[in-house]
């Protein structure tokens, strides 16, 4: 295992106190280019330039993925575009995130909208973010090839099968103060989809 960190930070100017806290991938926003919280190109340069992987993230508000499967293809085709914009490889690895506690009788539209991604960039290129429930059934049903499970709403249960584990959100600081706010990963897996260096 190995630490990894999520963020709503432009980290272009906190890439150089990563690896002292051995750090070795960030997780990062994409797919509104322009917004504050979504990963930039210089950004990109910088991290890449201190050894860092960057793993990609979509998100809109909590419960979008409710639009089912439209919505999934809109928000991979977002996600591809602004990528290819960021110099990003052809064929990219972007976790979905379904930011909220999905009832049982939620997860069918949640599937459906991993599978609209899915048309758009490859079903072996999607992944899932949330909780216990969501990312066991998306493993399940091959609707997601990676999940990253969310400390909240896993209410104690662990996936086995999640190549990433968040351990804890801001403002706890386990890796130690980097200067910016951050949740905490668990990497389970060498490879999790990021983007490395070059």
């Amino acid at each position: 295992m190995s630490r990894a960190i999520d963020c709503v930070t432009d980290l272009t100017p906190h890439a150089h106190v990563l690896p002292g806290a051995l750090i070795h991938t960030v997780m990062r926003y994409v797919g509104h280019p322009g917004n504050a919280y979504n990963l930039t190109a210089p950004e990109v340069k910088a991290l890449h330039a201190h050894g860092i992987g960057i793993g990609f993230v979509y998100e809109a508000e909590a419960s979008w993925m409710k639009g089912g499967y439209m919505a999934g293809i809109r928000a991979a085709s977002a996600a591809r575009d602004h990528l290819r914009v960021l110099g990003a490889p052809k064929h990219p690895f972007v976790y979905f995130a379904a930011d909220w506690d999905v009832l049982p009788g939620e997860v069918d539209v949640v599937l459906k909208c991993l599978l609209g991604a899915g048309s758009v960039i490859g079903t072996n290129r999607v992944g899932i973010y949330g909780g216990h429930r969501i990312v066991t059934r998306a493993l399940a049903a091959g609707a997601a090839a990676r999940a990253w499970q969310a400390l909240g709403w896993s209410y104690g249960k662990r996936n086995s099968a999640a190549v990433l584990h968040q351990t804890s959100i801001a403002p706890a600081q386990p890796w130690g103060d980097l200067g910016f706010p951050y949740d905490a990963d668990s990497q389970r897996a060498q490879n999790i989809g990021q983007w490395s260096k070059p």
